[in-house]
């Protein structure tokens, strides 16, 4: 499995970080590495317009493959980069705090739950929330954001979910099968900025 990271600059009060994973048919190469990174910054410049200009998401040139069961890293791959994405939103931020929420669903359920992934995605726009703060346009926007990630460029890669190990057993990695915006389509609220990513 296929681990890479943004790192996300604007934020008040520091940086943020976000994971994207994705799955080949064996162990990593690079030019899975590349197209997970291509596919990751595809998704952020889908986004772009719907966070402010003063927002930047900077996908790192280093790729980790993990191990899904354990979450150790068994190697690195350097790419080559990619050009990182600005937001061009125009107009008022809402607080740092609040953030459209992408959603990565599997189908598949664990204990009752679904085994799904989200990425936080901020700063939002004042513009783009209603009078009771839920947000007014942009969910289609950030649902189709999600698509990105599952689009071959070059080389076929599965976007997956970690399920992470813990007291259930091994961690695994799950194909995401669709895309969606917040269960409760309202605005989700980040606890600090640390990793952020499914």
């Amino acid at each position: 499995m296929l681990q890479v990271k943004t790192t996300i600059v604007g934020y008040p009060g520091g940086q943020g970080l976000v994971a994207h994973y994705f799955a080949g048919p064996g162990a990593g190469t690079l030019a899975e590495a590349t197209e997970a990174l291509g596919r990751v910054r595809a998704f952020w410049d889908a986004l772009k317009a719907k966070v402010h200009s003063s927002m930047t998401y900077q996908p790192q040139q280093v790729v980790s493959e993990m191990n899904p069961a354990t979450g150790d890293i068994t190697a690195q791959f350097t790419t080559a980069g990619v050009v990182f994405v600005s937001g061009t939103g125009a107009g008022d931020k809402m607080p740092g705090a609040a953030s459209y929420v992408a959603q990565y669903l599997t189908g598949v359920f664990l204990n009752g739950r679904q085994v799904r992934g989200r990425t936080f995605v901020g700063v939002a726009l004042e513009g783009d929330n209603d009078a009771q703060g839920h947000p007014s346009t942009g969910t289609g926007t950030i649902s189709a954001a999600g698509t990105k990630l599952a689009l071959q460029i070059i080389t076929p890669l599965t976007h997956v979910v970690w399920h992470r190990p813990g007291p259930h057993g091994a961690g695994s990695a799950v194909s995401v099968l669709g895309n969606g915006y917040s269960c409760n389509s309202e605005w989700g609220f980040m606890r600090g900025h640390g990793v952020a990513g499914h």
